[in-house]
């Protein structure tokens, strides 16, 4: 009985509050307002009212009636207004709303499914749903109701519950809050933003859209419960910058009022209605999705609204673009995207002949990007309706733009396989590059990608595979596209082309696998854990090449490792034996650890931490290491910043670097992308472009190829001798260029060594005949006229969420931009032209440019946060406008011969608006009826009397708000909820006043006047912020018109004049006609000058005793001044506090600059002072009697014929007379012959340590001065140079803003890791001192007004080439007798040209690698060595060296043409090999015998051809050999020390006793089978060349050691054999030096096999232990026993 009690209430009652069977009758209504959310601003919005009848059904059904329903829409000053009808138009749409529709209530009585016929729109169906959803609550009487995620409108979010009882008025009060942020299922859609991430840090102060609502429910007190009244409030702050300082508001808000309730009437439902889902909201259809606000609602025909838009651009857009070019550009694409393919077809068939409108529709289909437009461009690129560039330019566009569904990636697919896409390779390449494209947003949002849509890109990579083509172009290819899908289930399949270890991977080159990591980074972005794990494989593979593994590293840091990756990375490092790699590595950690970025802020933390650890180890690599440049700034109160990130990729066999590559990240609104990367990556063409520069002196390419294949026999048999010698594998040339846009490779180019040679010889054979050349010269001498314009919509971002009511909320961007040039352009020669005129006919045939150029630019950016549909479209849009244009009538002539060029400009005849922009934020409805906008500031009220206006003291919020000192805390004016406006509200728009600006720069000289005008309206008055600055309007031009100068101006005449004709071209001689005055000016400032630059240590003397009595009061009263200024800042703080000690001492040292003898620096600066007096008088006038060397004139050409415009002339000597040296001037003076202003400069050499400079303008170059001093010379005993700028004759404003750089040059100071001493030095004055300490060290000291500043340890990127120093003196050696510093600028002169070269050296048992390490090494009695060879293929030299028993060395020089041989006079050819040395040096080799090919040198040698040797006989005793086409700068060599200086041609590519000269200085011990010894002797072994037998010259031979009965760790006992050779003499010999060498063993278990002692693979072997064995320097035989042997 109970149970049937049960199912009966279960019947009666669909819900606690709709009962079965009865009606219940409610009043409805719902606003959704946008704007500003203080009051008194305007407001757009819409309202809908009606009556609103709920029936309760069977099943927990109940049926919903929306009975005369009415929609408003409000665009007035909120509050206040009044809303206003909408059209008929919007009838389809109510009756779609009075259709019946039932809902199903679920057990938690939240609504669970809706019914409704299939004819009503989801639109019309979303909008009902609006009501419905306030049925839906989940709350039983006397049960408490569930807290968390709840299914609603707007998608599955977070819900809480708070339940009211009021006994007396017996009503139960249920509120309902929904967090509309917290969704589990949240629903929206967005647009444009595929290639953005979502960047947690920058959303931890502020979220740019928050959602929220609040339902009260009221239900009677009765059984059951009916809801009597419902209010729901919903809000959506949009805020484009930080949240606290304001933000764009939309607020909704919903009442149902219960009106009746009867018995329901039988059969009121439709039978029809089939289930729609559930609550959850559905965007409705493509035709509702496109409506945009930046298109209106217009009920107009769209043929004829789309021909108009046409015409309006095609009109207004012939000369410059029109100010609404980019609105009605926007317009165009989206009135077109509504039309289908086959409307298009019809479009393009009407205006294909019509190449003005043609243009503006082919750019207007990208911005489309519709599966409609791509289906179209499809069907006109395989029908040919398109050009090849035409077909480029709008595939590439369209791919990239179009909205990806199914429809579009089939298009696509077919466009690969098109014939006439597969028949031009360019625009293959770029479809293949853009599917990728399109398959990485289609995939976006899906964990794992379709197969069937990556299957194309898969095809390419495996059809590659098969293919052996240049470069392997189509791998390349397939890789980038791949890369830029950016889906995980490609790792594998981009990992066969990887070296990880245990991998089967395809055979690669190494261009191939930095493509394929590269092609890693995007999948980093969706899978980073993966792509972590492989690139960190490949970075810890020390086996791997450099730049594979930096590669590895780049892609590492992005996927955002965390501590204890980088822990691993940092353990790693403190082991790394290659400086390339640890450099970049190193580098890239400190650039991330200073980085700003909240993106990168946990990051950061964890990479100075892991800094620390490393050390200062690799700190102080030079610029021959890869590098990291960074830079990084943002703004948190824009929440929006930027991230620059240059890589420097360097390697040991090139100065050039491999690879380059810059990046650009940007931040904004809580999101990040990669903007812009561009890379450049070159192999082999250092060594390209050295052997293209040198093919004219290495005769024919025959001879050059002979050569080349040459090898001498002596180097076969050196080589043959050596223990498994490998050469170094010539690199395969190859130039590659990358431009990515978001993360995207839009364009690259891979060019190999045929096309670099074909692009060098094309560069530099431009001065031949060419066809082209012909062609292009006749085209201008008829004359071109022609039209560029590009317009496109640059960036569509929508993001769409629904709201309470039903409608969408819509925030969106757009950008477009329109650039057109129209070009009228004709050219004139002053002589015929032959049919095969060279590049140096035209230049000689003074040609002549006439015409009319008139480029122009327009931008538009339009954001919009409205509720949008069909209905009406309400909200608030921000308009940021752009145009620049410049036209131009020009007329121009150049003569090469006449050293001649000049241009004419005619004026425009009025005003010209060269730039204009404009800021408006507005308030906007459309409706298919009519649009309407008003500013969201509503124009000022008018005023009020006298007597109205204290009732501002009413205001206290207000009054507080802005007295309070930061704006942060200023609390916005509440809003009211009166009807109508307030005073407060008036006068508080009273204070929205128009700010009209307006500067001027009257540029006489040219009759040119350029004007800034501004007018700006904000609501800046309610808060300080940005957000504020933008609410109202903003205007900015820059206008350009004649000067009034008293006549009309005819023309601007630009022209430069150089050689002996300058002078002829001079209007107005250079007169200075108070000579007195200005000697005597120019003697006091000389004096004033001198003593306050002289170099006297760290303060200079205030004597300004030559100058005015005012101007030295007053300088004395502004220096006091700004010292006791920084007094009070000395107190407070330490002066010396933080400042290391090193510092202090270098603080402390005096400065002494080189006198002009240059025979010691001078020990005071009165020397200097009395040598340079003379140089001290700037005499201008002294340039009026010598001719200039060139002579350029801005001349106005006005019709009274009167002068008018600028000279400059410059003057120069490489002898001045007064000193001997070189000496510049500049001269500017006005043509107006009663103007005496002027402007001079002057630099002149004083001796060769010290240089001046000045500049000074005003009257005669006599009214204002700066000075620039530099100087060489010695800071104690450390080369120096210093610079001394003083402005104390410069004007007021200068000074000023030198006192306000406090602060900047401060921070900048600490940022750049320098110290600060708190000392005040010559107001007037700032110096710089750099000092050389140690030749890969730099000491800056900088000398401000205020304080100095000191940082130590700088790395120069070329080592300075010091002299010894004298510690007792502190001078250079070389300083006292002659050279002194001029010889240090010499040699450092030298070294920059040559740079980067490298010296080995070896002296006795010392010797110094190229790469500056050093080792010992007991070179075995009469053996040969290489001490340096080239070891690439085809080596082309090799040097010997050997240790003779005169106690010496003989050298020896062999290359495919000679043989020199150089060795002490005492040693003989075939000196016993048991003469007892060990390269002693104590004995003096008092001679030393030349030998070239076999005969003796008597005098100094130059050969030619190929090798171009130089061999030099000095008077010292030395022979100093030179063959710069080989690599060898010289080999400078005494018979006991040797040095050998190498170009950069040998970068990297030498090997011996030197080393490698690639900048691994812990590689240096590599031997010739490229194993890396730890020992320097069994390294010097590998590079001897014994001769095997005891009757040879090096009666040693290679062996590698057996050493049996070793114990292991394991206890057994095992056979050991030493992994690398070492020399021991044969048996028939006795040793008479041994030494003990430790050597590398590979062992093996008892009766394993045959004995290793002469395996060749042991070098390959793993080591298991290390055991110090015996080796032989000295042997002594036997005569008889070797004939026995």
């Amino acid at each position: 009985m109970m149970r049937l009690l049960l199912v009966v209430l279960a019947l009666a009652a669909i819900d606690a509050y709709i009962q079965k069977g009865k009606s219940y009758l409610y009043g409805y209504e719902a606003t959704l307002m946008s704007g500003v959310p203080n009051a008194g601003f305007n407001r757009a919005g819409v309202k809908i009212h009606a009556k609103v009848e709920v029936i309760g059904l069977d099943h927990k059904e109940a049926l919903i009636m929306v009975h005369q329903p009415e929609v408003l829409q409000y665009l007035d000053r909120w509050p206040g207004g009044a809303f206003s009808p909408i059209s008929h138009s919007a009838e389809p749409l109510v009756r779609e709303i009075q259709v019946p529709v039932k809902f199903k209530f679920a057990e938690s009585s939240l609504v669970s499914e809706v019914f409704a016929p299939s004819d009503v729109s989801e639109e019309a169906l979303n909008i009902v749903k609006g009501i419905i959803n306030l049925f839906s609550f989940s709350y039983k009487k006397d049960k408490t109701p569930p807290q968390g995620q709840e299914a609603g409108l707007e998608g599955v979010c977070h819900t809480s519950y708070v339940v009211q009882e009021e006994g007396t008025s017996k009503k139960t009060i249920v509120s309902k809050t929904r967090d509309l942020d917290n969704c589990q299922q949240k629903i929206y859609t967005s647009t444009g933003a595929a290639y953005t991430e979502t960047c947690p840090g920058c959303r931890m102060g502020t979220k740019h859209l928050r959602s929220t609502a609040i339902y009260t429910y009221t239900l009677a007190d009765s059984e059951p419960q009916v809801i009597q009244d419902v209010e729901a409030d919903e809000i959506h702050q949009f805020s484009p910058f930080f949240e606290t300082e304001g933000s764009i508001v939309t607020q909704g808000s919903q009442k149902l009022t219960l009106i009746s309730s009867e018995q329901a009437s039988k059969g009121v439902h439709s039978a029809s209605q089939k289930s729609r889902g559930g609550l959850a909201f559905r965007f409705p259809t493509d035709a509702v999705m496109l409506l945009t606000p930046v298109a209106p609602i217009v009920d107009k025909d769209r043929a004829n609204q789309l021909e108009d838009t046409l015409r309006h651009l095609v009109e207004n857009n012939q000369m410059e673009v029109h100010y609404d070019a980019p609105a009605k550009f926007l317009e165009l694409a989206m009135i077109m995207r509504n039309l289908k393919a086959e409307e298009l077809d019809g479009l393009w068939r009407k205006i294909h002949a019509q190449k003005d409108y043609r243009r503006w529709v082919l750019d207007a289909l990208p911005a489309m990007a519709t599966s409609e437009a791509l289906s179209f461009v499809k069907k006109a690129v395989t029908s040919n309706y398109l050009t090849e560039s035409e077909a480029s330019s709008v595939l590439t566009s369209i791919l990239h733009q179009v909205k990806v569904n199914k429809t579009a990636m089939d298009d696509a697919k077919a466009l690969l396989d098109s014939p006439f896409v597969r028949a031009i390779p360019s625009i293959r390449k770029s479809v293949i590059l853009a599917y990728g494209s399109m398959v990485n947003r289609f995939c976006a949002k899906t964990p794992v990608c379709n197969e069937d849509v990556l299957q194309p890109l898969n095809m390419l990579l495996t059809e590659s595979s098969r293919k052996s083509l240049p470069h392997h172009s189509e791998t390349i290819l397939a890789l980038k596209a791949i890369g830029n899908a950016g889906q995980p289930s490609s790792i594998r399949r981009i990992l066969k082309y990887l070296p990880l270890k245990g991998k089967k991977k395809e055979s690669s080159s190494p261009i191939i696998q930095v493509t394929a990591i590269s092609a890693l980074s995007n999948i980093a972005k969706k899978d980073p854990a993966s792509v972590k794990q492989r690139v960190l494989q490949l970075f810890l593979d020390s086996t791997l090449a450099p730049e594979l593994r930096i590669r590895a590293f780049s892609i590492l840091m992005e996927t955002r490792p965390g501590f204890v990756t980088l822990a691993v990375v940092a353990e790693k490092l403190k082991s790394e034996k290659n400086l390339q790699v640890a450099s970049f590595a190193i580098s890239y950690i400190h650039t991330v650890g200073r980085s700003p970025v909240p993106e990168l802020r946990n990051m950061s933390m964890a990479c100075n931490v892991i800094a620390k650890t490393i050390g200062s180890r690799f700190d102080k690599l030079g610029a021959r290491y890869s590098k990291v440049f960074h830079t990084s700034l943002f703004k948190d109160k824009l929440n929006a910043g930027v991230m620059a990130k240059l890589f420097v990729l360097n390697s040991g066999d090139s100065f050039i670097p491999k690879g380059i590559v810059a990046k650009v990240r940007g931040y904004a609104g809580g999101v990040a992308a990669d903007i812009v990367e561009v890379a450049l990556c070159s192999k082999g063409l250092q060594q390209i472009l050295q052997s293209y520069t040198t093919d004219s002196q290495k005769g024919s390419a025959r001879e050059r190829q002979m050569w080349i294949n040459k090898r001498s026999s002596l180097q076969r048999e050196s080589i043959d001798k050596l223990s498994n010698w490998k050469g170094i594998d010539e690199e395969q040339a190859a130039v590659t260029i990358h431009a990515r846009v978001f993360g995207q490779v839009v364009v690259y180019s891979v060019l190999d060594k045929e096309e670099i040679n074909d692009f060098i010889k094309t560069a530099t054979s431009m001065d031949r005949p060419s066809p082209t050349l012909h062609s292009f010269i006749s085209s201008f001498e008829r004359g071109i006229n022609a039209l560029y314009t590009k317009a496109l919509v640059g960036t569509e971002i929508r993001y769409m969420q629904p709201t309470s009511v039903g409608m969408l909320l819509d925030v969106s961007l757009y950008l477009s931009s329109i650039i057109t040039s129209r070009a009228d352009v004709r050219v004139t020669f002053g002589e015929t032209l032959p049919p095969d005129a060279k590049l140096s006919d035209v230049l000689s045939a003074s040609p002549e440019i006439i015409g009319v150029v008139s480029p122009s630019i327009a931008m538009r950016g339009v954001a919009t946060v409205a509720v949008t549909s069909s209905l009406v479209q309400a909200g608030v849009q921000y308009h940021a406008d752009i145009r620049a244009a410049l036209p131009a009538n020009i007329k121009a002539r150049a003569s090469i011969v006449e050293k001649n060029i000049k241009v004419s400009v005619k004026p425009s005849s009025g005003p010209l608006e060269a730039i204009t922009s404009s800021g408006k934020m507005t308030v906007f409805v459309s409706n298919a009826a009519e649009s309407k906008v008003i500013p969201v500031l509503p124009p000022s009220p008018p005023s009020y009397p006298r007597q109205m206006q204290p009732l501002t003291r009413s205001l206290p919020s207000m009054r507080h708000y802005h007295s309070h000192a930061s704006p942060k805390s200023r609390p916005a004016p509440p809003p009211s909820h009166s009807e109508g406006h307030t005073i407060e509200e008036d006068v508080i728009l009273t204070r929205a006043k128009v700010s009209r600006s307006q500067f001027c720069a009257n540029m006489s000289s040219i009759a040119t006047s350029v004007c800034v005008r501004t007018s700006i309206k904000n609501a800046a008055f309610v808060m300080n912020t940005p957000f504020y600055y933008l609410v109202g309007s903003s205007n900015c031009t820059l206008q350009i018109k004649q000067a009034d100068i008293g006549s009309a101006v005819k023309q601007l005449d630009f022209e430069i004049q150089a050689g002996p004709e300058a002078s002829s071209k001079i209007v107005t001689l250079l007169k200075f006609s108070d000579a007195s005055s200005m000697s005597a000016s120019s003697s006091g400032s000389s004096s004033e000058s001198t003593s306050g630059n002289r170099f006297t240590g760290m303060q200079a003397k205030d004597t300004s005793s030559g100058s005015s009595p005012s101007w030295s009061m007053g300088r004395r009263h502004r220096a006091s001044r700004f010292q006791s200024s920084r007094a009070s800042d000395s107190e407070m703080r330490p002066s010396h506090s933080g400042v290391p000690f090193e510092d202090l001492r270098i603080i402390a040292m005096k400065f002494k600059p080189y006198t002009r003898s240059e025979s010691r620096p001078s020990s005071s600066a009165s020397s200097l002072s009395v040598s340079t007096s003379s140089a001290q008088t700037d005499d201008w006038g002294e340039h009026t009697a010598k001719e200039p060397i060139a002579v350029a004139l801005a001349k106005v050409i006005r019709e009274d014929r009167q002068p008018h415009g600028l000279q400059l002339a410059v003057y120069g000597s490489r002898s001045a007379p007064q000193t001997g040296l070189p000496s510049a001037s500049v001269i500017v003076s006005d043509l107006n012959a009663s103007s005496s202003w002027k402007l001079c400069a002057k630099a002149q050499a004083l001796t060769p340590s010290r240089a001046r400079s000045v500049l000074a303008w005003g009257s005669n170059c006599a009214d204002y001065q700066l000075e620039m001093r530099t100087a060489l010379g010695m800071l104690h005993k450390y080369p120096s140079a210093r610079v001394d700028v003083s402005w104390a004759r410069a004007p007021r404003w200068m000074k000023r803003a030198s006192t306000m750089m406090y602060n900047r040059v401060t921070i900048k100071a600490y940022n750049m890791g320098m110290s600060k001493v708190y000392k005040a030095n010559s107001p007037d004055k700032a110096s710089v001192i750099v000092a050389a300490v140690a030749p890969r060290s730099l000491q800056l000291l900088v000398k401000v007004p205020w304080a100095t500043f000191t940082k130590s340890g700088i790395n120069p990127p070329i080592p300075i080439p010091l002299a010894p120093v004298d510690e007792t003196s502190g001078l250079l050696e070389s300083g006292v007798d002659g050279a002194g510093i001029g010889q240090l600028v010499e040699d450092f002169a030298v070294a920059v040209q040559s740079f980067p070269t490298a010296t080995c050296s070896a002296s006795g048992l010392n010797f110094t690698t190229f790469n500056q390490r050093n080792y010992n090494y007991s070179m075995p009695s009469s053996c040969k060595h290489i001490l340096v060879q080239d070891c690439k293929e085809n080596s082309a030299f090799t040097v010997y060296l050997k240790n003779v028993s005169s106690g010496g060395y003989e050298l020896q020089v062999i290359t495919k043409d000679s043989v020199i041989t150089v060795r002490p006079a005492s040693a003989s050819a075939s000196a016993p090999a048991s003469a007892s040395t060990t390269g002693s040096t104590s004995q003096d080799v008092k001679a030393l015998v030349v030998h070239v090919n076999g005969k003796e040198l008597k005098k100094n040698l130059t050969t030619q051809g190929p090798e171009s040797m130089v061999v030099n006989k000095t008077t010292t005793n030395s022979v100093i050999i030179k063959a710069s086409n080989l690599g060898i700068d010289k080999i400078v060599f005494n018979g006991t020390c040797v040095n050998v200086t190498v170009n950069n041609k040998l970068m990297g590519r030498v090997c011996g006793l030197c080393g490698h000269n690639d900048g691994e200085m812990m590689n240096d011990l590599r031997m010739p089978n490229h194993n890396i010894s730890s020992d320097p002797e069994v390294f010097g072994y590998s590079w001897a060349l014994p001769d095997a037998s005891c009757d040879g010259s090096c009666p040693l031979a290679r062996v590698n050691v057996k050493v049996e009965g070793i114990k292991r760790e394991n206890g057994e006992v095992e056979t050991c054999y030493s992994k690398h050779s070492i020399l021991r003499c044969p048996a028939s010999c006795t040793p008479v030096d041994i030494i003990s060498v430790k050597l590398g063993m590979h062992c093996l278990p008892p009766g394993s096999g045959p004995s290793m002692a002469n395996s060749t693979s042991l070098a390959n072997k793993s080591e298991d232990t290390q055991s110090m064995v015996e080796a032989h320097t000295l042997c002594e035989c036997d005569a008889k026993s070797c004939k026995s042997e």
